[in-house]
């Protein structure tokens, strides 16, 4: 064991002993929205892209668990260079994300492409878990965590050139043109 290891385990050790009763599992709820005052996880399907947006809150800590070890994405991996924190490609762990600060805080981070691109919104909700401390009270709210899901852009652009397309079909039947498929026949 290297000095950077054994430094990291008495120094989790340490917290997890002062710390534990401060540490609150909290509940991930679906429709989360960054404008509101929950902390959300944000997750852009198309890419992997783990977030958090703390809504103006001062954290000291976050955890978010992966029972499906979703956490196996393309990376790369960005703000998870701390002592503390527990990057899920280069520390060979696809079920955690851990950031801890001391002595400092944070808000809206990006944690990169570290999970699976093209994953369920239901899936997500059902497989994590986050727990947390914040700075000064140590505790999550009771409103908990919720999941900002990003849909893949490909279904937006889907649905906005259908709706493109809608006056320009009115128009041809207002203006009596009937359209007729090309004929197949020789």
């Amino acid at each position: 064991m290297n000095q950077n290891q054994y430094l990291r385990m008495l120094i989790l050790a340490t917290g997890s002993l002062l710390w534990s009763d401060t540490l609150v599992h909290a509940e991930i709820s679906m429709g989360g929205d960054t404008t509101d005052n929950t902390i959300s996880v944000v997750y852009v399907r198309s890419t992997g892209e783990i977030a958090l947006d703390a809504a103006d809150k001062e954290l000291t800590g976050i955890q978010i668990l992966s029972a499906a070890e979703v956490f196996d994405g393309p990376g790369p991996p960005l703000n998870l260079d701390g002592l503390l924190d527990v990057n899920p490609i280069d520390d060979n762990r696809p079920d955690k994300i851990a950031k801890a600060v001391f002595g400092m805080t944070f808000g809206a981070i990006s944690f990169g492409n570290v999970a699976r691109p093209g994953l369920s919104e239901s899936l997500l909700l059902a497989d994590l878990t986050v727990t947390g401390t914040l700075f000064p009270s140590g505790r999550f709210g009771p409103d908990g965590v919720d999941l900002v899901f990003v849909p893949e852009p490909s279904s937006r652009v889907l649905l906005f050139s259908a709706l493109l397309l809608v006056p320009w079909l009115v128009r041809l039947r207002c203006c009596g043109v009937e359209y007729r498929p090309p004929s197949t026949s020789c």
